[in-house]
């Protein structure tokens, strides 16, 4: 795992301008490193620490299915999150029956693509134990761990969806809570920006402003927290 403070995050994917824009996206939080093949991610993983790697599902040669395994055999504590189409979205959910963390949907919402993100990142250092206990990576973690998402397959899609909308939600809360509703600082932890974090929290139906325990040792923040 990395020793900085910045996350390392390996985006797989072959198409150029999609290649771009999510490196753009996640390039003032992250550290990114990009691979257009899954041949050359396959090269990188294990060869370096990373945090994340964002994969697409199908591509030429090696696929995302490939990359998430590699990523299983030689890093686990490395989270993998899918990107696919919409309507390839079953090989995402059959990912996270492999134990991948998540995924998104093309095209590609920046803002659910920054929170994905960002509780994946939680997530890696909370199970690599480099974490500064930050509530939010503890109420963020793997949604498939307490097993909501067993059933029939048939439900499968289902659960996953709803798993990931509560995941979302405690991930936001706790956050809010650990930056006692200072949008600004909760902002910079994720790696989002003010904007961006405020349409999640109205997505999800958390209020910064509700959120009153400031992190210890430290003030509770004044006039940051409007939703």
């Amino acid at each position: 795992m990395p020793n900085s403070e910045r996350p390392s995050v390996l985006v797989v994917e072959d198409r150029p301008s999609v290649l771009l824009l999510v490196a753009t996206v996640l390039e003032r939080a992250c550290e990114v490193l990009t691979a257009s093949r899954g041949e050359e991610a396959l090269g990188i993983v294990g060869s370096r620490p990373l945090d994340v790697v964002l994969t697409d599902v199908r591509m030429p040669g090696a696929s995302g299915f490939d990359v998430l395994r590699a990523v299983t055999e030689r890093s686990p504590e490395t989270q993998v999150v899918l990107m696919t189409a919409y309507a390839n979205i079953p090989d995402a959910v059959a990912a996270i029956k492999l134990g991948a963390y998540d995924y998104v949907a093309k095209p590609v919402d920046a803002d659910e693509l920054a929170l994905v993100i960002a509780r994946a990142v939680e997530q890696a250092r909370l199970e690599a134990g480099g974490l500064d206990g930050g509530g939010a990576a503890r109420e963020g973690g793997r949604f498939g761990e307490a097993g909501e998402l067993a059933g029939a397959p048939a439900c499968f899609h289902t659960a996953v969806e709803q798993a990931r909308a509560r995941a979302s939600r405690e991930y936001l809360t706790a956050l809010m809570q650990t930056y006692a509703g200072n949008v600004t600082r909760a902002a910079a932890r994720a790696g989002m920006t003010r904007e961006s974090l405020h349409r999640v929290l109205r997505k999800y139906g958390v209020h910064a402003e509700r959120s009153g325990n400031a992190p210890r040792g430290e003030p509770a923040a004044r006039g940051d927290g409007a939703v």
